[in-house]
């Protein structure tokens, strides 16, 4: 379908059509592994769309760009190519598509080994999300300070990121959200030592997977729980 689509636009000459629908399939072809093809794709939609002078779509393809980059382990390249779309998605306040650029550059400095970078770049984009009542952002931004503050060692920050993602999975009464402050805790206590509260968390996050009837998480937990009971 993508392709014959893309197709269409070509012989229509649909510039923006090819651009979007280039990304469309790059996206596609990336969820499923083929990382070559989809560069490929990718770098045909760049092409258009400098070409045609549209800097929002260069915007949207530098991104998915620096997906693919990361996809193949290139971090220092993925981050390249991420802070080049947040500049054009600036340009043309894009705060959505920024949130999500800026939360992917935090995904690429924290694969590099650089969480002080990467919590930077979680809460740009944790400010763009909020400012659009962007709740996934906001939620993935949460996860990647948390991440960034664990991985440098620098616990109550991480422990106030765990904070506001619980209060905004009450406010939201999402049980899934609810489910990943339960685990995250658990480890962050897990880390620190208090096994006591780990215990606690790993038991509640337990018993919420099994109201979600989630059984992968459910057995992931179980296993963990029992690391730390064993210990």
């Amino acid at each position: 379908m993508l392709r014959r689509r893309l197709g269409v636009a070509r012989t229509l000459k649909d510039f923006q059509g090819q651009i979007y629908g280039l990304n469309n399939l790059g996206t596609l072809l990336l969820q499923t592994g083929n990382n070559q093809a989809a560069a490929q794709s990718l770098v045909e939609a760049l092409e258009i769309a400098r070409s045609v002078n549209n800097e929002e779509a260069e915007g949207l393809t530098l991104s998915n760009l620096g997906l693919v980059e990361f996809a193949r382990g290139n971090y220092f390249d993925a981050i390249k190519q991420y802070k080049a779309a947040i500049v054009l998605r600036r340009r043309f306040r894009d705060p959505l598509g920024e949130a999500n650029t800026r939360n992917n550059l935090g995904d690429a400095y924290l694969a590099a080994n650089l969480p002080e970078d990467a919590a930077i770049a979680y809460g740009l984009a944790l400010q763009l999300a909020r400012t659009t009542s962007d709740t996934p952002n906001q939620f993935r931004a949460f996860r990647g300070l948390f991440n960034s503050y664990t991985e440098a060692g620098n616990y109550p920050p991480a422990f106030r990121a765990l904070n506001q993602h619980i209060a905004l999975a009450k406010e939201e009464k999402d049980l899934f959200q609810e489910l990943i402050w339960l685990r995250l805790s658990a480890q962050l206590y897990t880390i620190t030592g208090d096994l006591a509260n780990a215990r606690s968390f790993y038991e509640q996050a337990i018993a919420l997977a099994r109201v979600l009837e989630d059984t992968g998480e459910e057995a992931l937990l179980q296993n963990d729980l029992a690391q730390i009971l064993y210990q």
